[in-house]
């Protein structure tokens, strides 16, 4: 698991401009918890990974109605899933 966490890593460095945002949150999660399942460090590093690759049904924001989106933010998470879901049933090594 620890070859898959670190391919992630650097998966995550290779692919995405705001790469530092999700490895930060991969270490304070450690360090609010030493003892993080690998399913949550995982979902830690990939959890905007969806926005390194825009595509048609990317998720729009609309400030309209203010900073914050709950459309948009709930089409971010959903197609976050996706990735999450990648991690999940990935093979180690």
């Amino acid at each position: 698991m620890n070859n898959l966490k670190e391919e992630t890593r650097q998966w995550v460095i290779r692919n995405y401009k705001n790469a530092h945002h999700l490895i930060k949150a991969e270490e304070w999660l450690l360090q609010l918890n030493s003892q993080a399942a690998d399913s949550l460090i995982l979902a830690t590093l990939t959890h905007d990974m969806d926005r390194a690759f825009p595509g048609p049904d990317s998720p729009k924001t609309d400030l309209s109605s203010g900073a914050v989106d709950p459309i948009y933010y709930r089409a971010h998470a959903e197609r976050s899933a996706v990735c999450q879901e990648l991690c999940k049933t990935a093979e180690p090594g």
